[in-house]
Formats: structure tokens, sequence, C-alpha cells
């Protein structure tokens, strides 16, 4: 209740997640139930990212957020494989091509790109993009999401990542920052967002470990960081 019971698009893939590793099918189809008829109030299959209890309406900014709808989407693919039911492969697909058709980039000199949403991050909506958040590279999903969306590079969405996160390092810690931008051709620091490797970022070395990316290159920054804290 910290944040007011606001329910975040991305904090409902998770719980969905959760609850198909804890083999419970009930609570998934509670949570997966709410998430379709309260967060899927857009004209796409992606998911608005925030819905906020005191506000009428409860969604009051309908862009979406790429994370969300990957944690959302492969959540429905792992009900699918888990319980047999076709319903949630549907899902996941409808989810999937929308998050392929609307917010990855093709053909950019980076690989492909992921845009954090649909509106508000790309080069035509702001002058240093496109703008990225390197946390919502979410690699286990995308291993997964050939299940039910073949016809979309997953892989080379993944190979693009990794080489953005290993080319975004800065400052004396060599980490990425939260939100970067591609506008100068190399990764940096994005416009109007802190310069800094907190809340976002946190959750690059997470993700990398969940797919199995264990080579000292991913991971040696983020562990330096971490043991070069001092402790109290």
């Amino acid at each position: 209740t910290a944040n007011g019971s606001i329910s975040h698009s991305e904090g409902q893939g998770y719980a969905m997640l959760l609850a198909v590793a804890a083999d419970d099918r009930a609570g998934f189809e509670r949570i997966w139930g709410w998430t379709r008829a309260n967060l899927f109030v857009r004209d796409d299959q992606l998911a608005a990212w925030r819905w906020e209890p005191e506000k009428r309406p409860a969604v009051a900014d309908m862009n979406n957020a790429s994370d969300g709808d990957l944690l959302i989407a492969w959540a429905l693919t792992e009900a699918a494989e888990a319980w047999g039911d076709a319903s949630h492969k549907v899902a996941a697909r409808r989810v999937a091509v929308e998050i392929g058709r609307k917010l990855i980039l093709l053909k950019t000199a980076h690989g492909a790109l992921l845009l954090p949403g649909l509106s508000g991050f790309s080069a035509e909506d702001r002058p240093d993009g496109p703008v990225l958040n390197l946390s919502y590279y979410i690699f286990p999903a995308f291993a997964r999401l050939p299940l039910v969306a073949p016809e979309f590079d997953w892989a080379g969405l993944s190979r693009a990542g990794l080489k953005l996160i290993e080319k975004a390092r800065f400052g004396p810690a060599k980490l990425p920052s939260d939100w970067i931008t591609l506008t100068g051709g190399e990764p940096q620091p994005a416009q109007g967002f802190p310069a800094q490797f907190s809340y976002n970022a946190i959750r690059i070395p997470l993700y990398l470990a969940w797919a199995g990316y264990d080579q000292p290159r991913h991971h040696a920054s983020y562990l330096a960081a971490w043991t070069g804290r001092p402790r109290k």
C-alpha cells in the first residue's frame, strides 16, 4: 500500500508469472481477469501502464509500458504451456504480436530496438529520440515468446539488447543510466531524466542472470559496484 494502491502492468505481469510458478491456477485467473478488465482498455492489444484507484477514470494515461506488456505476454505463454489452456495462448499471441508490430524498431544502426512505450520515446516524439530503457529488455521473456509469435526475431532483439547494455556504461562505475538516448549514435544518458543507475536499471542484471547470460562481461560492472559499496 506504500504506492497508494496503484497497480501497474508490470506488477500484474509479475504476479501472473508467480502464480504460474506456484501452480496457482485460481490465483492466476483472478489476476488475469482483473488485468484484462482494468488495464486492457486501449484500442489495441497493449495494456495501459497504470491504474490509480483514487482517480476517475482510474486509467488517466492511456500509454502502455513495454515491460508490462512483455511480462503479461510471457506469463500467458507459461500458463498456456503449464495448463494446456488454448485461450491463454491466444491472448499471449495477441499481446506479443502487438509488441512486435508497434514497439520494436527494426533495421536501426544498433539492430532491433524496443521502445519503452508507444508514445513519447521515438525520434518523432523527442529531439533526443529514440530513448530506451534497458531494464525493459526482459531477456527470459524473449526466449519464450517464439512459442506464440514465431514470426518476430526475438533472438535478434536479445542480441541487440546485450550489445547496448555492454556499450551503455557511464561514469566511474561503468553502469547504465535508467534512460538512454541513441540520438548521437552511441548510448548516452537521456535528456530530462536523472543520469543515474537506480530503480529501473537495477533490474538489468536480474534479467541477464534470469536468462542465463552469466559471462563476466555481462556482470562485472554490477558486481564491482555492489562489492565496492561501503557497508554500515
